[in-house]
């Protein structure tokens, strides 16, 4: 059955939503049929009137508003979504295009949430063939995907995968996301007094039900000396998503890294003290985001929807995370090899480099030869090399290298 539009793009007036929609009237060329949707009819149009696409088409719904949902995820065959928290505002929306098999790709790095979803929408999107993807921006498709080109690289060389793979976020510089902490701090106080969810939070496999929990693959909480890259580095704060969303990719590609595949993340620093000083004042900061007090004055101090940083500051910022895959030697008597993969962008990684990763992934998910899996997915289970091959031809990095044999 065709659909009206290729795309729709919910949430086309926040401040995400608009670097979106001018992405996609910049880059998807003139077979592209795709629309802006929201609440506000005013708003909408100020979008579209900033924009080259003069009829560019516009559909009101609300989060709310299941008719709505209804109507809107009708007309399309890809639903993208900028819509946060998605822990408050996510969920119809989702729960719609799963009922209808309706590929659908956001910017979630809300584990719970997403746990959620597995738990209730899974099954269904398998059965209509929804492609549901979460985490299609800076969490975590770096991670993800360069896992997953690291593990191709390993395998068509040298015939196996990697065992291990250890990620460090190597340099970044750009605007601050008041979106990424909102959905921390969300996150954070649904544990407050919920020992259930603290536990889920922490489990290092909480996106993958069928497994138990196990505790030797958590995040790294100290300081620790990366021997590879010959680095000091201390915890990462997107490794509680990142981590999860690879270990997922993991499950649903059938365990091709291996049922003991250990992947874990952190960010370089510059010595032993920094990165001593770095663990403690992270755990520190965990721990105060979720005092009520200092949890609503930080809410008060982040950008409102629509703000973010200037167009200045994202075209200036960069990123550069780099991966330490191990193949180890086997009773085969074959050599154990070290790989190095690197995944870089020259834009600010919060928005710039968010912006082009969301947008590719909705591209891909419209018009590229990807697996017909539905389900609650990740970018590698879903969109795999086509992403990757998507966001080269967008000039961002994704280079694997063999250092030692």
């Amino acid at each position: 059955m065709s659909k009206k539009f290729d795309i729709v793009l919910w949430g086309a007036t926040g401040y995400t939503g608009q670097l979106i929609a001018k992405y996609l009237a910049q880059h998807a060329d003139d077979t592209v049929q795709w629309a802006i949707a929201g609440r506000n009819q005013d708003k909408l149009e100020k979008v579209r009137a900033a924009l080259t696409v003069p009829n560019l088409p516009i559909l009101i719904g609300d989060s709310h508003d299941q008719a709505s949902l209804d109507a809107i995820v009708a007309q399309t065959r890809v639903i993208c979504t900028t819509v946060g928290p998605y822990t408050l505002y996510g969920t119809p929306l989702l729960a719609t295009c799963a009922a209808q098999g309706v590929d659908y790709c956001d910017l979630s790095g809300e584990p719970l949430w997403m746990r959620q979803n597995i738990d209730a929408y899974h099954a269904l999107a398998q059965a209509t063939g929804a492609r549901i993807v979460h985490c299609c921006g800076y969490d975590s498709i770096p991670s993800d995907l360069g896992t997953f080109l690291l593990q191709e690289h390993a395998q068509a060389i040298y015939g196996r995968y990697c065992s291990e793979v250890q990620m460090v976020m190597w340099a970044a510089s750009g605007g601050f996301s008041g979106g990424t902490i909102t959905s921390l701090m969300g996150t954070l106080n649904q544990t407050q007094n919920d020992k259930a969810k603290a536990h889920l939070l922490a489990n290092p496999f909480n996106l993958v039900p069928e497994r138990e929990a196990d505790w030797s693959h958590a995040d790294q909480l100290g300081a620790r000396y990366d021997e590879e890259l010959q680095v000091w580095t201390m915890p990462f704060l997107m490794a509680n998503i990142n981590t999860r969303i690879v270990r997922r990719s993991n499950a649903l590609l059938g365990h091709r890294y291996g049922k003991d595949f250990y992947y874990n993340e952190s960010m370089r620093v510059s010595n032993r003290i920094t990165a001593m000083g770095g663990s403690a004042l992270f755990k520190l900061g965990l721990d105060a985001l979720s005092v009520p007090a200092i949890h609503k004055f930080v809410k008060e101090k982040l950008p409102g929807s629509g703000e973010g940083p200037s167009a200045k500051t994202r075209e200036n910022g960069f990123f550069k995370v780099k991966l330490v895959g191990k193949i180890p030697r086997n009773n085969q008597n074959q050599q154990a090899v070290t790989l190095i993969g690197e995944i870089a962008d020259s834009l600010d990684p919060g928005y710039g480099s968010t912006t082009k990763m969301l947008s590719e992934s909705a591209l891909c998910l419209a018009f590229d030869d990807i697996p017909q899996r539905g389900g609650i997915l990740t970018p590698a289970s879903a969109m795999g090399m086509p992403l990757i091959q998507r966001l080269r031809q967008a000039g961002m990095v994704f280079k694997p290298e063999t250092k030692n044999q």
